[in-house]
Order: structure tokens, then sequence, then C-alpha cells
């Protein structure tokens, strides 16, 4: 009975746990609370990524963690012995879901850097001071590519704004090292294949495959609206490469074009969210002052950039940008551009007269333009050295910089580093993966150099990865000939041409396959079906010359090589400058000379010499060369090759030992200094055994010493790459006839007498071939 009582009496005393529910009072301060706080703390972060440059994914990372851990938040609020204590809810609920979130984040985040934006590095300055540079990470750099704007004033004479916008664009955003920048000039060969000629009017399709192809995660184009003594209107799009999804919108209007430009530069950069102390910081000084304050100069240096790019008129561009630096002598930009010009129209001589003008006014130059122009100079003055470094300056800075790599892998070509070359277009396709090109620009680094494995192996990734482009199996064509694989590089070629049925590289190529296997009819027909269909004069003129070289002077058939050599020259004029107009004739002055045309051989060594200037040039050297020897002119061939050495060495440049060794010889081969010919064929072979034509004039050095094996043996290693030419045909007679071996003899002439079948008589071989084969009873 009284414990009875005492229970009851103690169950009556107690105080009954409060009932848990969620949505009480407590809840919504709780919540409210934690969002007041998390929004302050987050406003904290992004305080701290803007004023210390600190990775932009922090920001997405602290937002995502707050929303995250909310449940946490709410699940504590209702904790303690008030809501009945702690539940398997508190005890499990908690942990899982600060460790959910905690995978949550490294799930999304596990591969970003959440550091700082930026990094410092270390580089040597032009005084040999090891100097701090801090420059903003790759992963941070703003990609955007400047499309053309559209003129809808509807009077023409503001067309030149829609290019202008996009060169004045481009060189303000290029000051801020945040941003990598691209213009639609430098796409237009990309455009081009996309049937945009002129480069206007694109869809915003195609604009955005150009972005994503150019590895570019923004897209800048706009619509200039009006122009003239009222002024200029411009309005602007910037939008997601990816999705075509617009970032901004924005309006501009005002009297000055380049005062708008610069509001576009630092829009664009607020826009893309580039740290707002970052753009306190860094110098960005009025495009006026970057380019020029004169409009009509201006307009000059835009039309100028145009028609290098879409126009594809060198003649024009050369004129206005003379015009915009006759409005302006202290364009630096006009002058960096007239240099390159000169550079492929004449020579390095005129090109680095107007390159120091542009480092006088250098400050007119973004950092970037400034590296990139001091290493062009660096090295056209003949300190390769030098130039070298100021390139790994300028890619050390700007490492996404595939222009400034591209200069370094031709440094390390020129210098024959092979590996160091490939490795720069390496990392360029890395940056870029659209850059697929650069897969065979490495195979021909190896192939160039007798790495025919490692050639064949680039050509064939290529090949893997774009299937459909012709070019790849034209050059894998290449580098199975030299593997002595005839099949496959026919196999190759037909490929090729079924791909692109209108391709005249195709064509000749597959038409050299036949010549090589003694098809010469089929050979025919592809050279004159390669000329009849070219599309341009640049394919007419590479049709007609192979057609001349592979076909007519092979076949002996002089008056027809002269003839066709002369119609492609008539077509080079109509694309080519002068100088380089005579400099291609000046490379085919052997082949005139072996042809009956002497004077003419002479004459085009004369204008292309002339067209030079001072300055050595080791192919037209060495042309000049062997055309004198083969006329029967003395040529020093020690004194010659010291000086090409000593030009080699000034400039840095390495060559294959092969190709000089092959120069070497045929020099004294025409002078019939047969033991140091022989000597140097062999040096060459040596390190590439692939060289037919080396091969052939080895076995011919051979026979005239009397040495019939040496003869035999090299006459049969050509005869592996090139079946049915008649020069190795008749060497191989000449060296069985000295053997006795009359039936050999004959079969050969009779290979080589079919491919001279149509020679003229004056082709001394293919005379000396007729000789030998009536002394022998005929074949």
């Amino acid at each position: 009975m009284s414990e009875s009582t005492s229970g009851a009496d103690a169950t009556a005393g107690a105080v009954p746990a409060k009932a848990a529910s969620w949505f009480d009072r407590r809840l919504l301060q709780t919540a409210g609370v934690y969002l007041a706080g998390a929004w302050t703390f987050f406003q904290f972060v992004q305080w701290l990524v803007n004023r210390y440059v600190l990775s932009p994914y922090l920001v997405d990372a602290c937002l995502l963690l707050l929303i995250l851990l909310l449940p946490t938040v709410l699940v504590l609020s209702h904790a303690g012995e008030r809501y009945g204590g702690w539940s398997r809810l508190h005890t499990v609920g908690i942990p899982c879901n600060i460790v959910g979130a905690l995978l949550a984040l490294g799930l999304l985040f596990g591969g970003k850097d959440l550091g700082s934006a930026q990094e410092t590095v270390t580089l040597t300055d032009a005084a040999g001071n090891t100097v701090e540079r801090t420059v903003p990470k790759s992963a941070f750099r703003k990609r955007v590519v400047l499309f053309y704007v559209d003129n809808a004033t509807g009077d023409a004479t503001h067309d030149w704004v829609r290019h202008g916008i996009s060169e004045a664009l481009w060189a303000d955003l290029s000051q801020d090292p945040f941003m990598v920048v691209t213009t639609q000039g430098m796409l237009a060969e990309r455009t081009r294949r996309a049937g945009f000629e002129s480069g206007f009017g694109l869809p915003l399709a195609l604009q955005r495959q150009l972005a994503e192809d150019a590895r570019m995660a923004y897209a800048y184009t706009g619509t200039l609206r009006a122009a003239g003594p009222a002024g200029f209107q411009v309005e602007t799009r910037l939008y997601r490469a990816d999705n075509g999804q617009v970032v901004a919108n924005h309006q501009y209007e005002g009297p000055d074009l380049l005062a708008l430009v610069d509001a576009m530069s630092l829009q664009v950069r607020r826009d893309l969210e580039v740290p707002a102390r970052h753009i306190e910081d860094t110098i960005d000084l009025p495009v006026s002052e970057l380019l020029t304050a004169d409009l009509e100069a201006l307009r000059a240096y835009a039309e100028a950039e145009y028609a290098n790019t879409f126009g594809q008129d060198a003649e024009r561009a050369h004129q206005q940008f003379s015009v915009a630096l006759e409005r302006d002598p202290t364009f630096a930009y006009a002058y960096v551009g007239r240099g390159q010009l000169r550079v492929n129209q004449s020579g390095f001589t005129e090109g680095l007269s107007d390159f120091r003008q542009a480092q006088r006014y250098d400050f007119r130059l973004t950092e970037r333009i400034r590296y990139a122009l001091d290493s062009v100079v660096l090295l056209y003055s003949r300190q390769p050295e030098e130039a070298l470094q100021a390139a790994l300056q300028w890619t050390t800075l700007y490492p996404e910089d595939t222009e400034g790599l591209e200069f370094i892998a031709s440094l390390y070509r020129l210098r024959g580093e092979i590996d160091q070359a490939v490795a720069a277009r390496r990392k360029i396709l890395e940056l870029d993966p659209s850059e697929t090109e650069q897969l065979l620009t490495i195979g021909t680094l190896f192939r160039e150099r007798a790495r025919l494995d490692e050639a064949e192996q680039a050509y064939r990734s290529y090949i893997e990865q774009v299937p459909d482009d012709a070019d790849g199996h034209r050059q894998l064509g290449l580098v199975l000939g030299r593997l002595g694989d005839l099949d496959g590089k026919m196999e190759a070629y037909r490929r090729a041409l079924a791909l692109e049925p209108d391709d005249i590289s195709a064509m000749t190529s597959l038409a050299f396959v036949h010549m090589q296997q003694g098809a010469f009819e089929e050979a025919e027909t592809l050279y004159r079906r390669a000329i009849a269909q070219s599309r341009t004069p640049r394919e007419r003129f590479a049709a007609e010359s192979r057609f001349a070289k592979f076909y007519h002077a092979v076949r002996g058939q002089s008056a027809a090589f002269l003839d066709g050599i002369r119609a492609a020259f008539e077509t080079q004029a109509t694309f080519s400058s002068a100088p380089q107009l005579a400099f291609s004739k000046a490379m085919s002055s052997l082949d005139l000379a072996k042809h009956g045309a002497a004077a003419e051989a002479r004459q085009a060594l004369a204008a292309a010499k002339a067209g030079l200037a001072d300055e050595l040039n080791i192919d037209l050297t060495l042309a000049e060369a062997f055309t004198l020897s083969y006329l029967g002119e003395a040529v020093d061939v020690e004194a010659l090759f010291t000086e090409i050495m000593s030009e080699m060495e000034t400039l840095g440049a390495d060559v294959s030992v092969c190709q000089f060794e092959a120069s070497r010889g045929s020099l004294y081969q025409n002078q019939a200094q047969w033991a140091d010919a022989e000597a140097a064929f062999e040096r060459c072979v040596a390190s590439d055994p692939s060289q037919q034509e080396v091969w052939t004039q080895l076995g011919t050095v051979r026979l005239m010493q009397e040495d019939l094996d040496g003869a035999a043996q090299a006459y049969t290693e050509a005869l592996a790459y090139y079946p049915a030419h008649p020069d190795i045909h008749l060497g191989l007679a000449k060296t069985a006839h000295a053997r006795g071996d009359v039936e050999a003899a004959r079969r050969h002439l009779a290979r080589a007498l079919e491919a001279w079948v149509e020679a003229d008589t004056t082709y001394e071989p293919a005379a000396e071939a007729r000789a030998l084969s009536e002394a022998l009873g005929g074949v």
C-alpha cells in the first residue's frame, strides 16, 4: 500500500517533457540567426576573394557548405533536455550531415584550386637580374573571342568599325594578364572553312562553335547602331560559348569611339568577374595611348589587319599599314604589322627595320607584345640564345599564349633540338585540344630528322582524332614512302583523295606514287586532272610545278619541262610578290640548267640575289653553287660550307647531317671529285637510309671509281624507294655491263627506256641508254 502510494506521488510531482515540435518559434529564430550569420560570412568570403585575389571557387564552396549545413543547425536547435534529450536523429543525423557536406564539397571542388588565383614566377630580365612576378594562374584566366560587330547603320563607309572595334578592344584587354583574348581575324582560316569568306554575318551557332574550337569560354560581339558626326552607338553582347547563354548586354553611346572601347574593356572584365582588386591595381592605359588617337590611322590599321587575314591581300595590307604610319609615326602596332608582312615578302632585313621602329615606341605596346617583339628582333639580329630566353620569359608570364609556344617550338627546331620542339607543340595541344594540327607538325619534325617510326605514330594519332581530314593521310603517305612501303603509301593517298576528291595535293601525290611504280600513263592523267581542277592560282601553281619536276623532268622531256615550269611561274606571278617569285625561280635554277636553259637559270639566280639585299640566304647560296658547278664553274666546296656553317652558328641554326652532307656531296660530284663525294653521301645515308636520290648519287660516284659491288649495292637500295626511276636502272645497267652480265644490263635498260620512250633526243641520259642498248644488240 505505501509503496504504491509513493510511486504515485513521485509520478504526480514530475515535470512532463515538452512534446517535440519542429515548427515552433525557436526553430524560426535559429534559422533566421543562422541565415543572417551565414550571409554575413558569405559576404566576408567574397570580400576576401576580391581583396586578396583568391580563387573564385572559394565563394561557391562557401555558399554550398552553408546551405548543406543548414539541417545540422536546425537539428541542433531542438537538442537538449527540454526536447527529450539527444535522440538517434541528433547522434546519427548530425554526423551524417557533416560527412555528407564534406563529401559533396570534395566531389564538386576536389579538383579545384581553392587557394590564391595568382602565383609567383621567377624569371631573368634583359639585364640578367632575377626578378619575381605575380601572375594569374591559368585556371582563373578569362578566355574570350572577339567577333566582328554588325554594321546596322546602313552606311558602308562605317564597315571598318566592324573589325576596328575588335582590334582596339583586343589591344585594350590584352593589358590585363587575367584575360586571354582572341580576335575573329585570328580565326580567319577556320571561318573560311565554314563558308564565310568575308568573316561577316556569322550566325550565333557558328560563333559558338568557333569559340569552343578555339577553347574560348566566352564570345563577345555586338551591333553598330549609329556612327557619324553625332557620335557612335554600339550594343554589345557577352555570352557563354558552351551554351550560348547571354552573360551581359550593354549599350554605349558617345562621340569618341576609342573612349567607348575603353568602357567596353572595363565592363567586360567586370562581367567576367575578374577580381575587383586586380582591376584596380592593373595597368589599364586608354586604348588611344596603346594604338593611336587618330581615328583615320586606326581605320587604316583595322583595314590592313582585315586585308591580311580575311582579304588575303598582302599588297593592300602593306599600303594601309603605311597610311596608318603616315598619320601617326608612333603607331607601334602598325610597325609590327607591316614588319611581319615585309618578312614574308622580301626577307627579314626590311622587316627588322619596322620591328626596331616598333621597339622605339614600345611604351605603346602591351607587355606580351613587347616580349614577342623582343624575341623576334633578337632572332633576326642573329642573337638566337637571347631570343630563346626572351621567348621563355614571354611564356612564363603568359603560359597560355600559344603564339609564344609556337615561337619557342620554331626556335628549338632551328637549333635542331627536336624533342624540345615537340614538347612545346604538345603543350600547345594540351592548352588547346582543337589544335590537332600540332600532331601533323610533330610528325613532320620527326620525319625531317629521319625518326620515321615516331613520325608515323604522330600521323596515325592525328588520323584517329580527325579521320575525315585528307591531310593526315597525305602526311602518312609521305612517311610510309620513306619507310619503303609503297603499297601503304598509295593506299594512304587514295584515302586522302576519297575524302577530298578535289584535293590537288592528294592527286599529285598519288600521281607521284604511280611514277615510282612505273604507271606513267596513270601518273600523267592525274597530273593533268590536278591542273584542270585547280580552284585557286596557288593550287594550279603547285600542280603545274609538280607535273614539270616529277613527270616531265624524270621522263627526259626537257622541252615539256621548260614549258611547264614557265607556266607555273606565270601562275605564281598572280599571287606572289616579285621577290617571292624571283626566289622560287632561283630554287629551280639547277633544273633549268639541266634541261637546256642555262642563261635563264643564271638570270633567275641574279634576280633573287638582288631582291635579298645584303643578307645571306643559305638555300639561295646552295642553289647558286649547285647550278654553277653543274655548268662547269669551279666552286670551293669547303670554303662555301665554312661560310654556311658560320652563318648557321650565328643564327643558332642546326641542320640534319644527311641534308648537309648530301649538299656537300652533290657539289663534289658536279666537279668530278668522286672520293670526296662518296664520303659525303655515305655520311648522309648512314644517318638517314631513306634518301633515294642520295643512294642513286652514291651509286654513280662509286661506279665512276669502278667500285662495281658498291655501286650495285647503292643502286639497289635506291630501287627500293623508287622502283621505276630510269636513272637508277641506267646505273644498274652500266654496272651489270661492266661486270659482263649482259642479261641484267638489258633488263635494266629496258626499264630505263620504258620511262624515256618519249624523251627528247637532246636529253643525255636517255641518249646514253639508247647507245648502250644498241651496243648490246637491243633490248
